[in-house]
């Protein structure tokens, strides 16, 4: 059986990662290999924010009657209130909630704030949030899939905290690097962080260099997709 475990990623890999963009963390995925890696129908709840962090994930499954009898006193024992007091900074809490993801709401302004006490770097939500208005003037970058007014306990159960989880069709491991932005989220494998953080910085520099040799005339043929000549002309370029 597959037992996750936290590998150590220095912290200047990390620093390396916040300038990392999705598409880009991506897109260097995919050449290492990994084919699966952006979220689908996960989506920011406001444009302009980045995320960058280690994953916690929380799983929710279905109320049953039988199982769902639970006194207010003992509600912090579930996952959600228990990832919640435990979030680090810089923690990603991640929410599979699956295909009852639309039957009511995961986090609100409620949980949010305490998240954002905690310092949380981010929510990355397969399934619902309310509150959005407020939401929108915390801070907190989110990215979620749908919106519902009915309280999570109603419906949906914080079952399993720190464990394997799917999010937007994609596996998500606990302390995996999550990358979000305006173009949606992307889990990185924790093995693969320092290279992704290699590749990608060298991938975003070639980018900026590529964009700015069109904008002054450069052919779109003679820049893109790079090739080792358009590296060799950026690094002259860098001399001057």
């Amino acid at each position: 059986m597959f037992e996750p475990t936290r590998i150590d990623i220095p912290a200047n890999v990390m620093e390396q990662l916040k300038k990392v963009s999705a598409a880009t963390a991506c897109g260097t995925l995919m050449k290492l290999g990994y084919r699966n890696t952006f979220m689908h129908t996960i989506y920011p709840m406001s444009l302009g924010q980045k995320m960058m962090g280690r994953a916690r994930t929380i799983r929710y499954l279905p109320v049953r009657e039988d199982v769902a009898k639970i006194r207010p006193a003992e509600r912090g024992l579930l996952a959600d209130f228990q990832a919640l007091e435990h979030t680090q900074p810089g923690d990603v809490i991640v929410c599979d909630v699956g295909f009852f993801g639309g039957w009511a709401s995961t986090f609100g302004d409620v949980m949010t704030s305490r998240f954002k006490y905690r310092k949380g770097a981010g929510l990355v939500i397969d399934g619902a949030l309310r509150d959005i208005g407020i939401l929108r003037t915390m801070g907190v970058p989110v990215l979620y899939r749908e919106t519902h007014t009915v309280p999570g306990p109603n419906a949906i159960w914080p079952w399993d905290l720190d464990i394997p989880v799917q999010c937007g069709g994609v596996l998500v491991v606990p302390g995996d690097i999550i990358i979000g932005d305006d173009d949606g989220v992307v889990a990185v494998p924790q093995a693969m962080a320092a290279e992704v953080a290699r590749l990608g910085i060298e991938e975003e520099e070639m980018e900026a260099f590529v964009r700015e040799s069109l904008s002054h005339g450069g052919s779109i043929s003679d820049y893109y997709p790079p090739t080792e000549k358009t590296r060799q002309a950026m690094i002259a370029a860098r001399k001057k």
